[in-house]
């Protein structure tokens, strides 16, 4: 089931609810049939408390949020059922092998995706979404699987015979990103590409000389696009309406908070406040439901207490990944650290804290 969930959520969110939701009930089971066999490491009893506080300054925010049942649901949602994949892989599926093989699938499933956005680029859209109605959905999954690809590739201990499969499958995933077209994981990406590169590549000549071959061809090619040099130029401008959108959006987030700065508005409770209170008079998107910036999300909805618990959460598993690699220099760690580097500058710019 979670092979199933790891390579379909790619393709269809609603099928990857179904497998998410059998798999669940499965995991429930199989942890009572062996709750006195459960072994849990002391690193992810760390990580449990750090989630636990998390989830503690959520679910104060869903209590105040002055409409409780829908605080509740809320909370059960976001923060529960989304958690539930890494639940599941920690405590039922912790071998390494069958862990792998998941990873597997899940690289399977988003090179489907890829072939989508090519496809749809192929037809003359920029701002491929592959399966999903939004592109930047997708970018998010970008910032997440590029680092994990890049590693694979260029790490010779994860796929072992498989790393030009790696390199393949990361060249197609580029031209996705591109295609794409989410500027806000192109900027959280291209740092984390640098330094993974750069530190392989100072290992291994050969390696080194792939790697600045591809940053030179990639370059070239993209400087002589202009769809790709214009959004670049305007990735920070005000004059660009998109971005003079995010601004307006930003301001109206942070009245919200500055009016509610313990807990914010409650949790689920932004969209009902921003569009009948908040918004102001110049923002062109008279509907929208976040804030496009998770900080931003977090103190509106949540409150200073809420962004704490979201900031601790962060950069712990970005803190502790970076420490545990330096130490034991395992990729795992490296590959951790830098998704959760990306997602989290590409958060600037977009809520995605969901994937």
């Amino acid at each position: 089931l979670m092979l199933g969930f790891g390579f379909i959520s790619f393709i269809t969110l609603a099928g990857g609810n179904i497998f998410l939701g059998l798999a669940t009930l499965f995991f429930f089971i199989y942890m009572y049939k062996n709750r006195e066999a459960i072994a849990i490491a002391p690193e992810v009893k760390q990580l449990g408390y750090v989630v636990g506080f998390f989830l503690l300054t959520m679910l104060l925010s869903a209590l105040f949020s002055g409409d409780l049942g829908k605080g509740l649901k809320n909370w059960a949602d976001l923060w529960i059922w989304r958690m539930m994949p890494c639940v599941i892989m920690v405590l039922a599926l912790n071998e390494y092998a069958k862990a792998k093989r998941v990873m597997l699938a899940a690289l399977l499933g988003i090179a489907v995706g890829f072939g989508c956005i090519l496809w749809q680029g192929m037809h003359g859209n920029l701002r491929a979404p592959g399966f999903f109605g939004n592109p930047m959905t997708f970018g998010g999954y970008l910032c997440v699987y590029l680092p994990l690809i890049l590693v694979c590739f260029l790490d010779k201990s994860i796929l072992v015979k498989n790393r030009v499969v790696a390199g393949v499958l990361f060249l197609l995933g580029f031209a996705a990103l591109i295609i794409n077209g989410t500027r806000g994981a192109w900027v959280a990406l291209a740092p984390v590409f640098i330094v993974l590169m750069l530190y392989y590549g100072l290992q291994n000549k050969k390696l080194l000389a792939v790697c600045l071959a591809f940053l030179v061809v990639a370059g070239g090619v993209l400087s002589t696009s202009k769809n790709f040099t214009y959004k670049l130029n305007t990735t920070i401008k005000r004059n660009d309406a998109s971005t003079r959108e995010r601004y307006a959006i930003w301001e109206g987030a942070y009245n919200m908070f500055k009016d509610h700065p313990v807990l914010g508005v409650g949790l689920g409770q932004y969209k009902d406040n921003y569009q009948k209170k908040y918004i102001l008079k110049k923002a062109r998107e008279r509907r929208l439901t976040h804030a496009h910036n998770n900080i931003m999300q977090m103190l509106a909805e949540n409150g200073l207490v809420g962004c704490v618990g979201f900031l601790t959460l962060v950069f712990y598993i970005f803190g502790s990944n970076v420490r545990d690699f330096i130490k034991k220099r395992c990729p795992y760690s490296l590959i951790i650290a830098s998704s959760t580097f990306a997602l989290f500058v590409q958060g600037l710019t977009e809520y995605n804290f969901g994937n």
